[in-house]
């Protein structure tokens, strides 16, 4: 809630009525101290200050000397000092009370900014988690509305090898589209993810007792199918039990070892390496070929981050292994010299499951 502002006139009357109050109860110091002091003017001019600023806090320090001047100093009831010690009392005040409205008034000054960058930022915040909320329902919708008409279309290809033998070229024109929609299929997860995790959320896992060494070579198998001409070796080295999520492991594995095979040297391979030791599984995938560019390494797992001038996919694949790795509690980091590049995923052995997005 913000602080409602007081008018200047109300400002003014508060410095007036503390001013008048002070210099009233100055009267009560009369008797056990022998004298009037300036002690709760003093206050009085502080607090005008900070409630209303450097004017108020004028206002109160020169009535007070005035009233001072009027009641205790002097003949009674009478403007004008009769010492000089009287009047060095006055001036002393009147300094110190200009001194004291000027702090108060920059540290009242202060506090409104605070105030009202806190109130901003709070704003800011609120319309960013509103815009946030809006572009991922509409992500979602589009995105479910865009996987009917493909779902649609991977019924078809299914279909047409059923209605009859296919030529050569028709086989051929059949498989380049099947992974076309199966590369739209994964651009629309990816999309989907983002969306999820990007206002902070963490992905929803379902954990279950797995093998990590099993996702790999399941996964690896398909890669080969795709590039035949890319080896990839899977080794094993220790026990690879864990509680884990299946489908998105074998999403980051995936991931990572067609990020190696995009970035590395192809005839050198593609190595996927699993080691259950401990308390934790590390997944490690390297690749030889030119290593990662210093002024990258630092954004690697940014979304929409691609190597130099690399224009495929939308740049969210190391991304979703970092959201993945974190959805199963661990995480993920690379390492790149002497021409080879090391991608490094912990997973805790028994991991927690993250509450997904509201």
């Amino acid at each position: 809630m913000a602080r409602p502002r007081q008018s200047v006139a109300m400002n003014y009357a508060v410095a007036f009525g503390v001013a008048v109050g002070a210099v009233a109860l100055s009267q009560l110091t009369v008797q056990p101290f022998g004298g009037a002091y300036f002690y709760l003017p003093l206050v009085a001019v502080f607090y005008a200050a900070l409630h209303g600023g450097v004017g108020p806090g004028l206002l109160s320090a020169f009535l007070c000397a005035a009233g001072f001047d009027f009641l205790f100093l002097g003949e009674p009831f009478r403007f004008g000092v009769a010492t000089r010690e009287e009047a060095h009392r006055v001036a002393g005040f009147v300094l110190f009370g200009v001194a004291a409205s000027l702090l108060a008034g920059r540290f009242r000054a202060a506090r409104d900014r605070a105030e009202r960058a806190r109130e901003e930022a709070e704003a800011a915040g609120a319309e960013a988690r509103r815009i946030g909320e809006l572009q991922e329902r509409l992500v979602a919708v589009v995105s479910h509305d865009l996987r009917n008409p493909l779902g649609a279309l991977r019924a078809g290809l299914e279909l047409l090898p059923r209605l009859g033998p296919l030529a050569d070229r028709q086989r051929v024109a059949v498989t380049r589209m099947r992974g076309t929609v199966d590369r739209m299929d994964g651009l629309i997860r990816d999309i989907l993810d983002l969306a999820r995790t990007r206002n902070g959320a963490v992905l929803a896992v379902q954990l279950a007792p797995a093998r990590l060494g099993a996702i790999c070579a399941r996964v690896v198998g398909e890669l080969e199918a795709a590039y035949p001409d890319v080896p990839i070796t899977v080794a094993v080295d220790g026990d690879d039990h864990a509680e884990l999520d299946e489908e998105r492991l074998a999403q980051l594995v995936s991931n990572l070892v067609g990020n190696a095979i995009v970035h590395g040297d192809r005839a050198a391979g593609v190595a996927v390496r699993v080691r259950g030791g401990g308390p934790a599984l590390r997944l490690e995938v390297e690749n030889r070929g030119p290593p990662i560019a210093p002024e990258l390494a630092p954004h690697l797992f940014e979304p929409f981050r691609r190597a130099g001038h690399d224009t495929r996919g939308l740049g969210l694949g190391l991304y979703i292994v970092k959201e993945i790795a974190r959805a199963h509690g661990g995480e993920v980091a690379a390492r790149s010299a002497d021409g080879s590049t090391v991608f490094e995923v912990v997973l805790p052995r028994e991991a927690r499951a993250a509450p997904p997005a509201a």
